[in-house]
């Protein structure tokens, strides 16, 4: 097992453990979460290109202070609460799960971990570009994945708690100093689909990633994510070849 699969994997099973709950995709017990401290976050990143504008039920303005708009649904899924299709970094092509892609080297559109033939050492892309942007891809551009630095500001700007929602654990995120919404046009809700790696599907209910358009700067075989459990949410990085889910930003 990888080791930073490895350290979330077995991070999560002690904190289960410990608050002795079972990895159940209905997990009726609800917790209270702090608020983060806002930071200052200016220029986020990305292109500005021609397209046509998204609809505005597509997507929720949580008052961020760089004034990113996000997409209400993780990219394939039909509502809040479905899972969606899981991606690995830079490829444009998603799944379901484990039964259509087994999420390893072997199976990696770039190459191996040690022979990567795009966003490696060579060409020092440190960002997706719009052809291997699957959020770009799919919405035909009114929509892009994420850099890290607008995940980071979607954990340190808003309210979020870890939500029940139709029997589905996940992170509900809201503007940040105001009563929690009931509105499905003032928070978005990310559900806990768990990670898929060489052939296994874990966590499903008990954690969640959400895939930045981040190469790590250091590694160029890992990228950067935001992961979310019941009582933390956090930017971290791991292997490209990782199945992890993908939730848009409007494209300004």
């Amino acid at each position: 097992m990888n080791s930073d699969w490895s350290k979330v994997y077995n991070y999560m099973k002690k904190k289960l453990e410990k608050q002795g709950r079972q990895e159940t995709f209905c997990d009726k017990r609800k917790k209270e979460r702090p608020s983060h401290s806002c930071q200052d976050i200016t220029a986020l990143g990305g292109c500005a290109v021609e397209h046509e504008p998204a609809d505005k039920e597509d997507y929720v303005d949580l008052g961020l202070p760089s004034g990113t708009l996000w997409a209400k649904c993780n990219l394939g899924a039909d509502n809040e609460t479905d899972f969606g299709k899981f991606f690995q970094w830079g490829d444009t092509q998603g799944y379901k799960g484990i039964d259509e892609h087994q999420f390893n080297w072997g199976d990696y559109k770039y190459g191996s971990w040690n022979k990567l033939t795009k966003y490696n050492k060579n060409d020092n892309k440190l960002v997706l570009d719009n052809e291997d942007d699957p959020v770009f891809a799919v919405t035909n551009g009114k929509f892009k994945i994420p850099t890290k630095e607008q995940l980071q500001e979607l954990i340190d700007c808003t309210n979020h708690r870890w939500v029940v929602v139709d029997c589905v654990n996940g992170m509900k995120f809201w503007k940040k100093g105001t009563e929690e919404p009931t509105d499905g046009d003032s928070y978005i809700f990310i559900p806990a689909a768990g990670d898929c790696f060489d052939g296994s599907h874990l966590g499903v209910g008990s954690w969640g990633s959400v895939w930045s358009a981040s190469r790590d700067e250091s590694s160029a075989d890992n990228a950067w994510y935001m992961f979310f459990a019941a009582d933390d949410v956090l930017m971290y990085f791991s292997s490209r070849c990782y199945g992890y889910s993908v939730r848009g930003v409007l494209n300004k």
